[in-house]
């Protein structure tokens, strides 16, 4: 399938897209790069660019990998019975036993 052949709904509207040489990843852009499986229409990775020039993947399970000082620009937003909450890394980490697993992450090919 390629991406004409998905639901409009499928993708997002974005600014920019790419489609793989074999038609089975499709790159949107917008605020962050993200990288669809053409077949199913799901998100497998999506590409953070932060400050200073510091840039992280993130893939659906919340692992990622950065730059050496990617970590200190990323958060983690959790749904609570108050609302919203914003955690570091860290924080999240202690506060809900998390442990990040850089080596899960890859871009997908």
């Amino acid at each position: 399938a390629t991406p004409h052949d998905l639901p409009h709904q499928a993708f997002p509207v974005m600014n920019l897209w790419q489609l793989s040489p074999d038609e089975s990843r499709l790159v949107t852009t917008g605020s962050a790069a993200r990288v669809w499986d053409t077949a199913t229409g799901r998100l497998q990775a999506t590409l953070v660019g932060l400050r200073d020039g510091e840039c992280a993947v993130v893939n659906l399970d919340g692992h990622y990998i950065g730059t050496p000082k990617a970590e200190s620009d990323l958060v983690y937003v959790v749904q609570t019975a108050d609302g919203q909450e914003l955690l570091s890394p860290k924080e999240f980490a202690a506060k809900y036993g998390w442990k990040n697993d850089p080596t899960s992450v890859s871009i997908p090919k």
